[in-house]
């Protein structure tokens, strides 16, 4: 953290590292300084991280973000991303021709920023900060507490879509679930809503780092009456553990009125997931279905804080508690070559013949919990053959679980297929999260090659 935070906030600051310490049991470090040079940020956090067993950071207060303005690999599009903190062991993220979805360059450790909006000035932004520690505090004792029921605005995905890619069922009941779609995702209903109390909140609109837009009585999306800025927020309040933003630019915390910032600041909200880039990277369907398995955030959302993606709060907090005994996967990190290079033969005549390749995988419950094993996401290359955007997703195929719950001492399988219809080498990591706390994703790295 900064050095004027933590003189300001010292008692506050010891404070959470006292209630990490014992509610994650690991050992906690405070750095206190300047800090508005990432490669000293990032030299710091490499330090730790080559000692051994660093599994993360929190950033508080003035932190240089660990890159500006860098297009890193995804559609021509720049960033301020802190992913350059928790990718420790690869290409540095500042290189243009990096690529965030290569194998090689997923995460090593999760990342998480309490940073207020610039435009709150010294003084405004260290009170929101003390206030945020304080309701930190009060949620690990037991003090502070949420519903548990999910809230989920969507103003851009259709009805069918948004069931089949968010599916709040995977957790909630009707009960306690409320869904605002289409012309009912209105900025007086999302207002409304929001200050209600909540485990989890999506929001899905467009917007730009500033303001988010929602459609107005008569349906019309873009309207200013429609527009939702920071201010809106500090007259109505949010108030939940997590909200997931889902709106272009939202995470980019070097605007100094970031609306990420002001819904982590403006009410009673403990953490904030949030795009980096106007590309939107990241969605709620991707991370509902471990809520439920009592993981910390920041292992949670480990996978997903690839460069579009920013974590704002605490990411050592969880939205549950873990249930009963815990499952341990056998097998974290696999890595499968089906061909690397390429094969010296007529092409005409592997393109008529070529059969696609398979394997299977045998996961096993090595503990004495419940193994639950959640949807496969992709993290890829998306350069892969023949520099073709997209096609190594389509090279691979890779299975959900055969089953997704597994007993002790029982077991599942993944199967996984590659079938290149483009010349060249296709690279993908396909990631399976889990309820492992030890191994909270099975990570599968996989390679080929179209000849």
């Amino acid at each position: 953290m900064d050095s004027n935070t933590y003189a300001a906030l010292t008692d506050k600051i010891l404070r959470l590292k006292d209630d990490i310490a014992l509610d994650v049991g690991a050992v906690v470090e405070i750095k206190s300084g300047d800090w508005s040079n990432s490669d000293d940020v990032r030299s710091v956090i490499k330090q730790y991280y080559n000692q051994g067993n660093l599994i993360g950071t929190i950033l508080i207060g003035n932190i240089a973000p660990s890159c500006v303005g860098y297009d890193m690999g995804i559609s021509g599009n720049t960033m301020t991303s802190d992913f350059m903190y928790a990718d420790l062991d690869g290409a540095d993220p500042r290189d243009n021709s990096y690529s965030g979805f290569h194998p090689e360059n997923l995460p090593e450790v999760w990342i998480g920023r309490i940073t207020p909006p610039t435009s709150f000035g010294q003084e405004k932004s260290i009170q929101a900060i003390a206030s945020y520690l304080d309701r930190n505090h009060s949620f690990r004792r037991k003090e502070l507490s949420f519903p548990e029921r999910g809230l989920f605005i969507d103003s851009i995905l259709p009805e069918d879509w948004f069931y089949q890619e968010v599916n709040p069922q995977q957790i909630y009941t009707d009960n306690n679930a409320i869904v605002l779609l289409g012309e009912s995702a209105t900025k007086a209903n999302t207002l409304s809503e929001i200050q209600r109390g909540w485990e989890f909140i999506s929001i899905r609109t467009h917007g730009t780092a500033a303001w988010q837009v929602f459609p107005n009585q008569d349906g019309i999306l873009v309207s200013p009456s429609g527009q939702l800025f920071g201010t809106d927020l500090e007259s109505s309040p949010p108030n939940a553990i997590y909200v997931d933003l889902t709106s272009c630019g939202a995470g980019q915390f070097s605007n100094p009125d970031y609306i990420a910032g002001y819904y982590l600041f403006s009410g009673s909200v403990l953490a904030v997931g949030a795009p980096a880039s106007d590309v939107v990277a990241s969605g709620a369907g991707l991370k509902l279905s471990t809520v439920q398995w009592g993981l910390i955030l920041g292992e949670e959302l480990k996978y997903y804080i690839l460069p579009a993606f920013n974590f704002f709060g605490d990411p050592t907090l969880r939205l549950r508690e873990a249930p009963g005994p815990v499952a341990r996967v056998s097998h974290s990190r696999i890595e499968i070559d089906f061909g690397s290079k390429p094969a010296t033969r007529d092409l005409q005549q592997w393109l008529e013949n070529h059969r696609m390749t398979e394997c299977e995988i045998t996961i096993y419950n090595q503990g004495e919990g419940m193994l639950k094993i959640a949807p496969v996401s992709y993290r890829l290359n998306d350069t892969a053959l023949g520099g073709v955007e997209g096609h190594a997703m389509n090279a691979f195929g890779v299975s959900e679980a055969e089953e997704a719950s597994v007993s002790p001492g029982r077991s599942t399988l993944l199967k996984i297929s590659f079938g290149p219809s483009l010349i060249g080498v296709a690279q993908c990591a396909a990631v399976y999260p889990t309820n492992d706390p030890e191994n909270p994703y099975i990570i599968i790295h996989l390679i080929g090659c179209g000849t």
